[in-house]
């Protein structure tokens, strides 16, 4: 998740009044304790939550601390979900990879079928042979995942 945002400004408050919280080291989750110890902070009652309130800090979006909870919430899942949505793009692209890896390991086991008849394996030329590593460890991370 993003770690420049809060770096590059003041830290945020997680502290009300009867109450505080702990930063999660997540930039996303320490903006929603955040606003969730400000509105304790601004008020004693959750009742007055609604009321417009000044911000206490420029990266809350909204008019009261209900808001700031809530936009804060609706920021933060929509960065789960798209970094969810990039993790299933890179799975699937290393999948398409060590597949491309074992037909190219193949079609070198085709092009030189006596390449593991024994102590000649080493005659692979470089690229082959390249091919059968890179096509063996795809193979070992993809059983490893299952």
């Amino acid at each position: 998740m993003t770690k420049t945002l809060v770096e590059s400004v003041k830290p945020l408050r997680l502290d009300a009044y009867y109450y505080g919280f702990d930063g999660s080291g997540v930039d996303e989750i320490d903006l929603i304790l955040s606003a969730v110890a400000c509105a304790g902070k601004a008020y004693h009652h959750t009742d007055d939550w609604t009321d417009a309130t000044p911000l206490y800090d420029e990266r809350f979006k909204g008019a009261n601390p209900v808001e700031w909870i809530q936009n804060a919430a609706t920021e933060a899942a929509a960065e789960i979900t798209r970094l969810a949505s990039r993790i299933e793009e890179l799975e699937r692209a290393q999948a398409d990879l060590a597949a491309d890896l074992e037909r190219r390991a193949r079609t070198c086991e085709r092009l030189n079928p006596k390449a593991h008849d024994g102590p000649s394996y080493h005659r692979l030329d470089g690229k082959a042979q390249a091919y059968r590593h890179a096509a063996e460890l795809a193979r070992q991370t993809h059983s490893d995942k299952g």
